[in-house]
């Protein structure tokens, strides 16, 4: 799923390992990535926008 960035986001990115950070005059998006492993939910990955396509959608196309 892509969504904006909130206040208040304090998670790392996923490719680059960055904060994924909210910033007041910048509306970025990021990509929030269920992952199921053997068919059972394993966790939460967060990319930036730009981080997921780089790394070539490892999830598949954000919807």
């Amino acid at each position: 799923m892509t969504r904006l960035i909130e206040a208040g986001t304090e998670v790392d990115c996923a490719r680059c390992g960055e904060r994924v950070k909210f910033q007041a005059r910048v509306k970025s998006l990021q990509v929030i990535c269920n992952v199921y492993v053997r068919g059972r939910w394993d966790r939460v990955e967060h990319y930036h926008e730009q981080c997921y396509h780089e790394a070539g959608d490892p999830h598949g196309v954000a919807a």
